[in-house]
């Protein structure tokens, strides 16, 4: 609002304003960075339970791929930021002598090398998962049980540092199992180079591999050496620089190492690092050392107090990082010679030590860092020090991770790192959503941006927060009385209700703020500060409700209310100087009498239409006329049959672009009006031109659009980012799991702001948010068959399937391990023209591929929901099997022509037999002919005689009749209905998943055998509907049982029938039905009740 209201009701006056905006304006400039960009980690932290074969981690290692490696006392993992994958001694991957693994080296040929317990190298070849002894192929060569105590990893060669008496080996890196290129560094060897034995060996990314000594280095394959202890070789300008623990440098360059300017005074050193293209910089006992390739001199940092340096960084910015004897820490500019002591706020408790000197940069710039069993924390570049920060962990009930024993830092800038048990994960950024918090558990459902850059945000129980330009919580506005007896508005310092239920706030271009409440009326605040209150009277003039969602001012000036339960209203000065507010309860009589009384937003659109979102549509009018009886209001509703209407009546919001397009939020998506010609009843509309691979746009709360044109829809977990110009997307999640609302979002001029639980959430639109900017994608496992198989192989670029095993699975990940939850994937087959979308899941199941050479594309957005081009591509070789060979086809033709041939002898048999059929019944007539006159005369005969017989008192009985053919007849098959006999196997699984709310067509199809488009056909023929119509039919009938029988709630019955989302339950219950849950199980129980 423009007038601000101090604790001592002071006012910052008019006048005074520009001053005031100004002065908040460069505080926000300045200040803006303490609270946008506040840097966070997220940790978690994962133990056997999810997969880790041991909580004991040994080592942690990333490859070429980018996928992580973990070494345990119980095995080995690989982790894609889902799931682990473990590698263990057994038939699967092979045998160990021990599970035990102490260290583990990735090299650039697929294979992990790994120093096992008891000082034995093995290596797990990556692509088959198998386990292979390298121990066994030295100990052939070197004629004894073979031990070492490290592995030296380069490009050309794996060196096998002995142990125990033994020589170091060096392997051939693309044949390590060739015997024939297996290098021993016995006595003789080593006495060539005048050395006893090999400490460890270093490659540069020139491909030298410099072999380190206990007298000083070699260059592997040539005569170059020198005396001394080096440090790490730094690789400037294509040449090998070195330096010495005394102080000494040499430089590598057209096959010979020669000495340079040493450091000056001769110091100890302690480390050295590259700095930049052309320096390389030293930590000495005398402060940090810089060298000059391009004009070979030295200079010199020295440290405030005179410490030793005992380790330095580079961070992007070129600024050297160093830790000093004692744990002090400076910060020192190259370009000014100069350095300075950072200071330490260790303000929380309990704190996160390292063992080890710890530092990084983040991907948005922040340098996180703990020296040598100091706390780990950040440096503000707001406050200039380091603020410690403990790595607090959910998966260990929110307790402090107490220290960080061993860690690696992977290429995306990503902490892993492992204590006393466990592994942990830490990934760093700056919130892309952040809330202010407000007041605990509650809903923020109004907001405003004043003209000052103040912002207004009021909550469900009638809290109104005050928050300044940079974000800050200044205060509360509150009620307090006047010394006139009138009511005053004052910023307090403790939260107090000023109404019940705030809706809405707005201040107008007048410098009036209005406060729409639900169930407490209207409040206005003048510019002096007085508070007044409308509520709903008998005066015909006055609100016609007391729930007023929203308060509106359109480009005229005016001020409209949204009132949920009396329609609009227009607002009007009255004679006095208060308000009339005109309505359908008096003037406004074009107002629809039969419906649309509650009314969400108020939204002018182009050439002053007015769009009214309410529960039963939206309807359009005319704003450019004054005169509320002559308004004329067109209705947009809700059809079961026409596609291009509402996709739902209930209406949340209506969003008039900058670019003229009109945006229709409900709680079933976003649609946009598809018409010009505003006024008329019943507009067309379509959904929004989204990418196949987006997911589903629905539970829609709210919108809001930037200057640059994006739409942020609002959902009740997250945000899209919507560009109508390329129709791209991308989601922002809350790093706390915030709850979103239906506050209207409002811009600031650089943040979005939304309404969310516990306060004001806010981002930056044009921010990028850190994340890998182009994730690799790898097949993490390939299943065969009904899925059974363990799936040893990873990252296959081709996938051969047999003949009899048409069903495949392939599991896969994009590596960003930023945000693994904000990952979306998406795949398609070689033919299709559009992609399908996956969702989170990063899994494909095909049931019948068919025979020959298929191509399967698959692509993921980063964590930043940016779909990007990162498209992997694997080729399915699919075999035909036996019958779909040409052998098989053989088969099949032998068999057609054998059948053929039968059938042709049927017929030719068959033929003979009616013939001779014929013949015969025409012998059994003529017989029967026969027989009859035969039977007639011998009735004659024996009738004569009984009455001859009867004549002479004979009484004999007639003989019993002879049985005829007609008296015998087959008993009636029994005839097997297969349709019927598929329809009860199929509702007799249903029965056991009806409450799976991830069943698939697909299981519904092999649960009766048939392919997924046969089993279409067939429900489509029996039932008359789709598969899922009939699926959701048998849900919501157990669920009328289910609302009739028991005392379940309806979300418990919701989730018990399969439905996810108790609203969208609610939804088809009364479409099935005609009722809501509660008036069916009214109805029945009333039933039951008469009964």
């Amino acid at each position: 609002m423009n007038t601000a209201v101090t604790e001592k009701d002071t006012y910052i006056c008019r006048a005074q304003r520009p001053i005031a905006t100004a002065i908040m304006l460069i505080a926000a400039a300045i200040l803006y960075i303490n609270v946008s960009a506040q840097p966070y980690c997220r940790v978690r932290t994962y133990r056997t339970s999810d997969g880790l074969p041991s909580h004991n981690v040994s080592r942690i290692a990333q490859d070429s791929t980018d996928l992580i490696w973990v070494s345990t006392w119980g095995g080995l993992s690989n982790f894609d930021g889902k799931n682990f994958i473990s590698y263990r001694s057994g038939d699967r991957n092979g045998t160990l002598p021990t599970n035990r693994i102490t260290a583990i080296w990735p090299d650039t040929h697929g294979r992990l090398w790994m120093h096992l317990y008891g000082e034995l190298p093995y290596y797990l070849d990556i692509a088959s998962g198998k386990f292979v002894a390298v121990s066994d192929d030295i100990a052939m060569k070197t004629g004894g049980e073979y031990h070492c105590r490290a592995i030296s990893v380069a490009p050309e060669g794996i060196w096998m540092i002995g142990s125990r008496g033994k020589p170091t080996i060096r392997l051939n890196a693309k044949a390590p199992s060739d015997t024939a290129l297996m290098e021993i560094w016995d006595t003789t060897h080593m006495a060539s180079i005048g050395a006893h034995h090999i400490t460890t060996v270093k490659s540069t990314p020139s491909g030298h591999e410099w072999i380190f000594t206990d007298t000083g280095i070699s260059l592997y394959g040539s005569d170059v050496h020198a005396d001394g202890v080096f440090m790490e070789p730094v690789e400037l300008d294509g040449k090998d620089y070195f330096l010495t623990t005394d102080g000494r440098a040499y430089v590598y360059n057209s096959g010979k190492l020669t000495a340079i300017s040493a450091v000056p005074g001769r110091p100890s050193v302690s480390a050295g690092r590259r700095l930049d293209d052309k320096r390389i910089m030293a930590a000495t006992s005398s402060g940090i050392a810089i060298y000059d390739i391009t004009t070979n001199r030295w200079s010199m940092i020295t440290s405030p107090g005179g410490e030793e340096i005992t380790d330095l960084y580079v961070d992007t910015k070129s600024r050297i990082w160093a830790f000093a004897e004692g744990g002090n820490i400076l910060l020192a500019t190259p370009e000014s010679n100069t350095a300075r002591y950072i200071d330490t706020e260790e303000s929380m408790t309990p704190i996160t030590v390292s063992r080890r000197p710890l530092w990084l940069e983040d991907p948005t710039g922040t340098v996180w860092l703990a020296p040598r069993n100091r706390p780990f924390g950040y440096y503000s570049e707001f406050s200039g020090k380091v603020k410690t920060l403990p790595l607090v962990s959910p998966q260990l009930n929110y307790s402090a991770i107490p220290s960080i024993e061993r860690y690696f830092i992977d290429n995306q800038s990503n902490l892993w790192l492992s204590g006393a048990h466990d592994l942990t994960c830490v990934t760093f950024g700056r919130r892309s959503i952040n809330t202010i918090p407000l007041e605990r558990n509650e809903e923020v459902r109004a907001l405003t941006v004043n003209d000052d850059g103040t912002l207004l945000a009021g909550t469900a129980t009638g809290i109104i927060g005050w928050l300044d330009p940079d974000g800050k919580l200044k205060g509360y506005l509150t009620q307090t009385s006047g010394s006139d007896g009138s009511t005053k508005a004052q910023i307090s310092q403790s939260p107090r209700p000023f109404a019940y239920r705030i809706y809405s706030v707005l201040t107008d271009s007048k410098g009036t703020t209005w406060i729409g409440t639900k169930g407490n009326g209207l409040y206005t605040i003048d510019p002096k500060g007085k508070i007044t209150n409308y509520h709903r009277t008998s005066d015909p003039y006055s609100i016609g409700c007391d729930s007023i969602y929203q308060v509106m001012e359109d480009s005229r000036g005016r001020i409209w209310l949204a009132t949920y339960g009396a329609g609009v209203h227009m607002v009007r000065r009255d004679s006095t100087g208060g308000y009339r507010f005109i309505h359908r309860g008096n003037d406004m009589n074009g107002y629809p009498a039969d419906g649309f009384n509650r009314v969400r937003r108020v939204e002018e659109g182009p050439g002053r239409v007015m769009f009214l979102s309410t529960t039963e549509g939206f309807l359009t009018v005319d704003g450019h006329s004054d005169d509320a009886p002559s308004m004329r209001f067109f209705r947009t509703t809700h059809s079961e049959t026409d596609p291009s209407s509402l996709l739902t009546p209930n209406v949340m919001q209506i969003l008039s672009s900058k670019k003229g397009r009109i945006y229709v939020a409900t709680m079933e998506g976003v649609q946009v009006v598809a018409e010009k010609t505003l006024l008329k009843d019943n507009l067309k509309l379509k959904p929004i031109a989204m990418p196949a691979t987006s997911s589903c746009i629905n539970n829609v709360l709210a919108l809001g659009e930037t200057p640059d044109g994006r739409i942020y829809i609002v959902r009740e977990s997250d945000i899209v980012a919507y560009n109508p110009s390329t129709g791209a997307d991308r989601t922002l999640s809350h790093t706390d799991n915030a709850e979103f609302t239906e506050a209207l979002p409002v811009y600031d001029g650089q943040n979005l702001w939304t309404g969310a639980l516990n306060g004001p959430a806010f981002f930056t639109p044009d921010k990028k948010i850190p994340g890998v900017e182009i994730p690799k994608i790898i097949v993490t496992r390939v299943l065969h068959g009904t899925g059974t198989d363990a799936g040893t192989e990873l990252n296959p670029s081709e996938i051969t399937v047999a003949g009899n095993e048409r069903h495949l699975t392939v599991e896969f990940a994009a590596l960003d391990y930023a945000d693994t939850g904000s990952l979306r994937y998406a795949y398609r087959l070689d033919g299709d023209t559009l992609w399908h979308n996956l969702g989170s899941e990063g899994k494909l199941k095909f049931n019948r591929l068919s025979p020959g050479n298929h191509t399967l594309y698959l692509r993921s957005t980063n964590s930043s929901g940016h779909w990007v081009n990162n498209t992997r591509q694997i080729s399915l070789k699919v075999e035909p099997s036996f019958w779909e060979s040409w052998r098989g086809t053989g088969v099949i033709l032998l068999i057609i022509l054998a059948v053929t041939g039968a059938a042709v002898i049927v017929y030719l048999q068959r033929r003979d037999n009616v013939r001779m059929s014929e013949i015969n019944e025409q012998q059994r007539r003529t017989l029967e002919e026969i027989t009859r006159v035969m039977h007639e005369q011998a009735v004659r005969a024996q009738v004569a005689r009984e009455a001859e017989e009867a004549r002479a008192g004979n009484t004999q009985e007639p003989p019993a009749p002879a049985p005829q053919a007609s008296d015998y007849r087959l008993e009636s098959p029994t005839i097997i209905d297969e349709d019927q006999e598929m329809m009860q196997r199929l509702l007799k699984f249903l029965d056991t998943r009806i409450g799976d709310e991830n069943l698939k067509i697909e299981e519904l199809a092999e649960a009766v055998n048939m392919g997924r488009t046969v089993f279409y056909g067939k429900i489509k023929t029996l039932v008359g509907m789709s598969p899922s119509d009939f699926l959701r039919r048998l849900r919501l009938q157990r669920a009328q049982e289910l609302i009739a029988n028991s005392r379940m709630s309806f979300s418990q019955i919701a989730f018990a029938v399969g439905f996810s989302d108790p609203k969208y339950f609610t939804k088809c219950f009364k479409k099935e039905t005609g009722m809501t849950p509660s008036e069916f199980r009214s109805k029945n129980q009333s039933s039951d009740n008469d009964a």
